[in-house]
């Protein structure tokens, strides 16, 4: 009996090969996203469009795909056999993507800043502090 309360789904019976194929990819590209801004952080290379902090770089529009892909699968399965949080985490996916590339976290601050001043902290001017709060 307790053999029967102890057994942990395996990953194949949870996860469908061709979902996990791809969340596999995805972590393979972005391993090899971070060994590249290794590798320019240290003058091995010299593509800044491969670097993680370039705007508009090779790997923010990765990550673009990657929102958008994953926020489409959601709803096709959705379409399938339901589940109402596929639709939450499709629209959180949306959310990140259109924040991120419409780029509201740089100018948030510019905006609250005025209506609620802040001191500097930290270094950081008030307009970045209250970027920093609503990034976290």
């Amino acid at each position: 009996m307790n053999k029967v309360l102890l057994r942990l789904p395996r990953l194949r019976e949870v996860v469908s090969p061709f979902a996990l194929n791809w969340v596999l990819l995805f972590v393979a590209v972005d391993v090899g996203y971070c060994l590249v801004h290794v590798l320019l952080t240290y003058g091995f290379l010299n593509f800044h469009s491969f670097s993680l902090s370039a705007e508009r770089g090779y790997a923010e529009n990765y990550q673009y795909i990657k929102y958008i892909l994953a926020a489409g699968s959601l709803l096709l399965t959705f379409r399938e056999d339901g589940g109402w949080i596929r639709i939450a985490f499709a629209g959180l996916l949306l959310f990140l993507f259109l924040e991120d590339a419409l780029a509201f976290h740089e100018h948030v601050g510019a905006y609250l800043n005025p209506l609620f001043p802040l001191p500097a902290v930290a270094g950081l001017p008030p307009s970045e502090v209250w970027s920093a709060i609503y990034g976290v």
